[in-house]
């Protein structure tokens, strides 16, 4: 979308009803489009940040079944040799 640029938007603006209008109405389509691209971006971050809780979920439960797993050993080896 071109924005319509003068020297004197304001002056204009204050005087005619209808290039307000039409001002108005370009710049709320430019704050609708940042704003469309900043929730695609929050949405975007949103779905990184599950991917990575996830993972580290996984490593987590690997690193407790390791450390439990070798717990069961050594007392299971303590055991045998007592």
């Amino acid at each position: 979308m071109a924005f319509v640029q003068t020297s004197s938007n304001k002056d204009i603006e204050l005087t005619n009803l209808e290039t307000h209008v039409a001002l108005s109405k370009q710049r709320y389509a430019i704050l609708e489009e940042r704003v469309e691209r900043a929730e695609d971006e929050i949405n975007r971050i949103q779905e990184q940040s599950k991917a990575t809780k996830k993972a580290i979920l996984g490593a987590i439960i690997t690193v407790v079944t390791s450390a439990v797993s070798a717990a069961v050993a050594f007392i299971f080896n303590f055991l045998k040799t007592s």
